[in-house]
């Protein structure tokens, strides 16, 4: 019966006799029809691929999430270091003068910064002033998402640090600390520094706060030999010299990167594994002498530094090559004017 089946299939599907030319009988080739459908997807495929394109997203959504937090606190958080650095410009230009005035808001010592750089309450204060006109360090990246912000303002400063006025920017203050607003329509410096040193709310006092420009000091012999000495007692109690490379540089001598990332006295520092790097703030220069008497010209556009090699202990320009040493006691910081030596 089976046999019979097949052979009525093949029967069906063989073409039919055509006659040549010749008169001789010729059979078409024949088509063979396949059992199967070989187009389309089944329903268990198509569950399958949906099921994981669930799982895809659930893994990806929550990553993606946290990057755009972490993108927004680190806009945030440069945003903090620039206004900063430019209360240290306006500081350096009234030196007599304090930037927090008694007419600034909301007052106690304090001073909110508007979007537009300014201090409400006092005209005469203003930052916009040190920013080029297409940066826009005054508005925090998550202002306007229902933080309970000051309405207008997202920073206040105490005239030296910069906390930020947004309710979800934790771990974001100006010295790298952690802090939680719990009171996010008042809070402020006073409030965030308080989580520092004692419990939310607690006066602090002022005549213990460390107004120094960096954990090393504030003048470059200060910072300098402050940083060598590091390098030099990591040497002395582990037999190497710190990694050269990312943070380690400055965590493996106990110096946190965030805290070096603005210049002191326009002067940039850098720990690099047994030497110590300096460069000019763009818009300033170095001049020094080599140790032949012959006077150096760095300035912010050059492609070499100054640097203190712990294995000689002796400072140099560009390389530690014995004709690049220079009289670091030369070391003058001056406004970049173009010249070249």
């Amino acid at each position: 019966m089976e046999m019979a089946e097949r052979h009525g299939i093949e029967e069906r599907h063989s073409a039919p006799l055509e006659e040549e030319g010749s008169g001789a009988l010729k059979r078409r080739p024949r088509r063979m029809v396949s059992a199967v459908d070989p187009g389309g997807f089944t329903l268990v495929e198509l569950i399958i691929v949906i099921l994981l394109i669930g799982i895809l997203v659930t893994l990806a959504v929550p990553v993606f999430i946290s990057a755009q937090a972490m993108a927004r606190r680190n806009v945030c958080w440069h945003n903090q270091r620039s206004i900063e650095y430019a209360l240290m410009r306006w500081s350096a230009e009234h030196p007599d003068e304090n930037f927090v005035s008694d007419d600034c808001l909301p007052g106690g010592g304090e001073a909110y910064i508007d979007l537009e750089g300014e201090v409400p309450g006092d005209e005469s204060r203003s930052l916009a002033l040190y920013f080029d006109s297409g940066s826009d360090p005054f508005d925090c990246p998550s202002n306007g998402k229902d933080v309970g912000q000051v309405v207008g303002c997202d920073y206040i400063t105490d005239g030296i640090s910069v906390a930020c006025l947004t309710d979800n920017q934790i771990g974001i203050k100006s010295d790298s600390t952690p802090f939680e607003h719990d009171r996010p329509c008042e809070v402020g410096w006073d409030h965030a520094q308080d989580m520092d040193n004692g419990e939310p709310g607690e006066d602090v006092d002022d005549g213990e706060k460390d107004d120094s420009k960096t954990p090393l000091g504030d003048t470059f012999e200060e910072i300098s030999s402050g940083m060598i000495e590091l390098i030099r007692k990591y040497y002395e109690e582990n037999g190497r010299y710190p990694r050269s490379r990312g943070d380690y540089a400055y965590t493996d001598i106990g110096l946190d990167q965030a805290e070096w990332e603005l210049p002191v006295d326009h002067i940039y520092y850098e720990p690099n594994g047994q030497r110590v790097r300096i460069s000019p703030e763009g818009g300033y220069a170095f001049e020094v002498t080599d140790a032949n008497g012959k006077d150096l010209y760095l300035s912010s556009e050059s492609n070499w530094d100054l640097l203190y090699d712990l294995k000689n202990d002796k400072w140099y320009f560009k390389n530690t090559g014995a004709k690049n040493e220079i009289d670091i006691s030369t070391l003058e910081v001056v406004k970049d004017s173009g010249k070249r030596k």
